[in-house]
């Protein structure tokens, strides 16, 4: 029970690329090959391309896996392969190197078969099939990528002896035909394809980083944001997992909440302000119209220093009497001052 959950949560932490190829194994090697011979559609075969002109399986051996073991070592590479290259390469870089990696062996390989086919008819034959398609660009990138790898580096293998690296892909090449029984010309044609990309002479073959990121926000910008993604500069988005999924509900839902919250706070801050702002315009009509108090004895300072506490004329009758007064008192004070 603990090594399932264990596996479970493993996968659930995969990146895109990885965790969408157990699936893909699954169904391919289980379902669509033994119900539907699937297999007999995209499996690479030189004589199928040049005697039937079946172009298709240059480009669609991807889809091809021998058989039940196969697909269980498709599965274990996601885990153990392809998960670690996506992480440090980025998901969009990782398809389209395995993709150019397939169909460049894939060409090689029927070129080969040309020339090789006047001497050795048996290489048209429909048994002469390729191998599994992740298998042929993980031998590809494998040896592309120990070819760029400095002479001095030193590679452990299984056995516990360290060997040379610049010599594994081609102890590896001796394996897979006479232990594995692969297709010859299909790892020579890896080994070639792969000295050759590491030798920058198929650069044509390989996505700039400004045309992966152009890709990712734009024509696969779904693609991008989906949970595992690993984008070219190397910024991988939360993958979703058992225990990550009630944190991230209740951190939504407090987020939610606080948003209400400062909403609410907002609404009523801007209700009472204006409410203040509206108090404020009709108390002043009120305070104009309002007679003022009589002088007291604390006010009275103020009245002599000049301040008129008399009550301002409301009506045009009111305010031509004061004006008035005002006429008669200015011409009063004249007079007192000719007197004088």
């Amino acid at each position: 029970m603990d090594a399932s959950t264990s596996l479970v949560d493993e996968y659930a932490r995969l990146p895109l690329c990885a965790r969408a190829l157990v699936p893909y194994a699954l169904v391919i090697g289980f379902v669509l090959n033994p119900l539907f011979s699937l297999d007999d559609f995209v499996a690479f075969c030189p004589g199928d391309i040049l005697r039937r002109a079946q172009f298709h399986r240059v480009f669609a051996s991807l889809l091809y896996i021998e058989g039940a073991f196969s697909t269980l070592l498709v599965a274990w590479a996601a885990f153990r392969v392809v998960a670690p290259w996506e992480r440090s390469r980025g998901t969009l870089r990782t398809l389209s190197d395995a993709v150019a990696a397939s169909v460049l062996a894939n060409a090689t390989t029927t070129c080969f078969a040309t020339i090789v086919g006047a001497f050795v008819p048996a290489v048209f034959e429909v048994n002469f099939l390729g191998g599994t398609g992740v298998f042929t660009s993980c031998f590809v990138l494998f040896t592309r990528e120990i070819a760029r790898a400095p002479a001095n580096t030193d590679l452990a293998t299984p056995f516990g002896v360290a060997m040379p690296a610049k010599r594994a892909p081609y102890v590896t090449a001796v394996i897979l035909v006479f232990l594995g029984g692969c297709n010859p010309l299909e790892v020579l044609a890896c080994l070639y394809v792969g000295n050759a990309w590491a030798a920058n002479g198929i650069v044509w073959a390989t996505a700039s980083d400004g045309t992966l990121a152009q890709l990712e926000n734009g024509a696969l910008r779904f693609a991008s944001r989906q949970p595992g993604y690993v984008a070219v500069n190397g910024q991988m988005l939360p993958v979703d997992s058992r225990d990550s999924s009630s944190d991230n509900s209740s951190s939504t839902a407090s987020s939610f909440v606080e948003g209400v919250a400062a909403m609410v706070s907002n609404a009523a801050r801007e209700a009472r302000r204006r409410f203040t702002e509206t108090a404020n315009r009709s108390a002043a009509p009120a305070a104009a119209t309002t007679p003022a108090a009589p002088a007291t004895a604390d006010e009275a300072p103020s009245a002599s220093r000049g301040v008129d506490t008399r009550p301002k004329p409301q009506t045009r009758e009111e305010r031509a009497a004061a004006f008035a007064a005002a006429f008669e008192r200015r011409n009063s004070d004249d007079a007192d001052d000719d007197a004088t």
